[in-house]
């Protein structure tokens, strides 16, 4: 699944009911800068797809139906959709417009591995993280098809080279930068009789995207990375630790160096567990908290000062997918069981800008594609 642990913004929502989804089915239209959205009802039975027209300010609704479990990233005016835990399907659309007929193709990458993330290389390769494999898959991202290759991570496995070793080192979010691929390994384990949670310290697996092989490890201070953003040639880690226990928070690395420089925020700054980060200046950062009254929260964070602002109004259940930002605003999904959609917060105050777009169901997940 999207989390081993389903987080505080699911619960919630399962029971707060399904809400209202009125937006009008309207034609959709190509435009030059476009934020795409996975959704997943409250009863996590269905997925769909919708987007945000940033150059006309026109929300499109439920364009195309998808697996239940999904992730979505863009490159190169593309949209990748991942059908997770229980299909393993990469799906490509020619964006920016969503339909049956812009899918070019959706293709398995392998057996409940349940894949997780897609950091696009070039136009004919691409690494796909998987959870339940050791194994990151290199596919062809013209064709969805896997090149044959596969770079091997089982040197860090939970507990690697140990009585108490795992089959996987639990992959999870990766980003590609400068040539390299920067993958976190949650490192989990499930005790005897309980359920899989943070246990080895999870590391961040750099990769030379020419070789296909391992640079280097960078250990965490946080477990279970939960989220990746790159700005200014740093690398911000959000990690979750064991979820209801404020044991976890954000830390970043010197991609220039590889040194881990440390946390910039703590959970118990925000009080809750870290669920979704970005960062979009040296001193400008977001992030989703999973409260201990399994709500979700949206608060910003100054890597540099190291200091945590109150939630933020306007977004009531942001989701715990990626964020995006597009140079000026930042959009965050929102899966309030009143008031559903995209939410655009203007990152100079802080507050929200305009009306939550509506896309149909809840958003899952952001993407933005700019086609100029």
């Amino acid at each position: 699944m999207n989390k081993i642990f389903f987080s505080a913004c699911g619960i919630f929502l399962v029971l707060s009911g399904c809400g209202k989804v009125n937006a009008p089915n309207i034609p959709q239209a190509a435009a030059s800068e476009t934020v795409a959205a996975v959704t997943i009802d409250y009863t996590f039975s269905s997925g769909n797809m919708g987007s945000y027209s940033i150059s006309d300010s026109i929300a499109y609704k439920n364009l195309l139906s998808i697996w239940l479990d999904n992730d979505i990233r863009s490159s190169d005016g593309a949209i990748y959709v991942l059908e997770r835990y229980g299909k393993d399907n990469l799906m490509r659309i020619n964006g920016p417009v969503i339909a049956e007929s812009t899918v070019v193709y959706e293709k398995n990458v392998g057996a409940s591995v349940d894949i997780q993330d897609i950091a696009v290389i070039s136009s004919s390769r691409a690494y796909v993280t998987q959870l339940y494999s050791a194994q990151i898959a290199v596919v062809d991202p013209q064709t969805g098809v896997k090149t044959g290759a596969s770079i091997d991570l089982s040197a860090f496995d939970t507990y690697a080279h140990t009585d108490s070793a795992d089959a996987y080192p639990y992959m999870s979010r990766e980003l590609y930068y400068n040539g390299k691929v920067y993958i976190a390994c949650q490192r989990l384990k499930a005790p005897a009789g309980g359920y899989i949670q943070a246990a080895d310290t999870s590391k961040i697996v750099v990769v030379d995207a020419a070789t296909d092989s391992v640079v280097k490890s960078i250990n965490l201070v946080y477990k279970n990375p939960q989220e990746l953003s790159i700005c200014n040639g740093k690398l911000y880690v959000g990690g979750a630790g064991i979820w209801t226990v404020n044991d976890a928070g954000i830390e970043v690395i010197d991609l220039a160096t590889g040194s881990n420089l440390g946390s910039v925020a703590s959970e118990s700054d925000f009080g809750g567990d870290i669920s979704s980060i970005i960062v979009i200046s040296d001193a400008k950062g977001y992030a989703v908290i999973s409260t201990p009254t399994f709500t979700t929260e949206l608060h910003s964070f100054n890597p540099q000062a190291k200091t945590v602002g109150a939630k933020i109004a306007g977004v009531d259940a942001p989701c715990s997918g990626h964020m995006v930002f597009d140079g000026n605003d930042l959009y965050i999904g929102d899966r309030s069981a009143s008031n559903p959609g995209i939410v655009i917060i203007d990152p100079a105050s802080d507050t929200k800008v305009g009306t939550t777009k509506n896309v149909g169901l809840p958003p899952n997940s952001l993407a933005y594609l700019n086609m100029n």
